[in-house]
């Protein structure tokens, strides 16, 4: 065992350090639910460009807003229907609205 050690320490020292980076990036970067963001009951007449556009102070775009909202709901298109609730990448309990993308921190 001591032969092991006093050939590769370096090398296995290295792999532990790692793996001690991988596993502490993995556990601190987690996504945020959907728990985080608002939902809407989709009203007649409602599409997803009108709500971004609703919401255009933000440091979203309207193109990327429909984009996360269509990810996020598993859209296969752009149409949603009356009834439908719907995340929304704004998140909730906040005076100012933060939009999902604009973590840049």
């Amino acid at each position: 065992m001591k032969q092991v050690w006093s050939s590769y320490s370096y090398t296995i020292i290295f792999a532990a350090g790692l793996l001690s980076l991988i596993l502490l990036m993995t556990f601190t970067n987690f996504e945020k639910s959907d728990e985080q963001f608002m939902k809407v009951t989709v009203e007649s007449g409602d599409t997803l460009w009108a709500m971004a556009e609703q919401y255009e102070e933000a440091d979203m775009s309207t193109t990327e807003f429909v984009k996360w909202v269509r990810e996020a709901n598993e859209l296969e298109t752009t149409h949603i229907q009356e009834g439908q609730t719907i995340v929304l990448p704004i998140e909730k309990n906040t005076d100012i609205l933060h939009l999902a993308d604009s973590n840049k921190e």
